[in-house]
């Protein structure tokens, strides 16, 4: 089964509100992608054709294997 991500940062907004309220919430998501880059998703679906309730989310194509969940967003030199 493939799985495709999606990210929108109206909804990485809601993610990161839900972060401050429940200690347990990890709004930033990382995947590998189908190139090998390190891509950070708002969701991911085994649908391509997926309706988002966001209207900004934009397709980041296939996804490898997850990578991490995490409180904070990690920087383009940390090891994941």
């Amino acid at each position: 089964m493939e799985i495709y991500g999606w990210y929108s940062e109206k909804q990485l907004g809601v993610l990161q509100t839900r972060s401050e309220e429940f200690s347990s919430c990890k709004p930033y998501i990382y995947y590998e992608d189908g190139s090998g880059n390190i891509v950070q998703v708002t969701e991911v679906t085994s649908n391509i054709n997926f309706k988002s309730g966001f209207d900004d989310v934009k397709s980041l194509g296939i996804m490898k294997k997850f990578i991490k969940a995490s409180k904070e967003p990690i920087s383009s030199s940390e090891n994941v």
